[in-house]
């Protein structure tokens, strides 16, 4: 039985034998190959090595010993520096979302600054 013109059935049944008459058997054989190399390609690159630059086994970070002796702990001193605004050193926080400026703290939780010399 033939679906009627105009309905929704009708139409679903054209577009599938004008596929079927468009794909043929080869493309319907290319579809597949292509498909299995596009499914391949993402899970390949997955096990690619990335090449970085080495690194100094032990960086040193640009602030001076001092500061470093009295700075709190889990604060990123690799990533500290001196902010001239304030003269006050400060590091980035690397977030969940975002890296954030906060200041370098000591363990009870002071600011490091540095001492400005008295302008005449």
């Amino acid at each position: 039985m033939r679906p009627k013109a105009g309905t929704i059935e009708y139409r679903l049944a054209f577009i599938i034998s004008a596929k079927q008459q468009y794909l043929g058997k080869g493309s319907q054989k290319m579809i597949k190959r292509n498909a299995a190399v596009f499914t391949l390609i993402p899970l390949v690159s997955a096990c690619a090595v990335t090449m970085t630059e080495p690194q100094d086994a032990s960086p040193t970070p640009s602030i001076p010993e001092e500061v470093i002796a009295i700075a709190g702990p889990n604060q990123d001193l690799m990533s500290a520096f001196l902010r001239p605004e304030d003269s006050c050193y400060w590091y980035m926080h690397n977030g969940p979302v975002e890296k954030t400026p906060l200041p370098l703290r000591t363990a009870d939780n002071r600011p490091i600054c540095i001492q400005q010399p008295a302008e005449a």
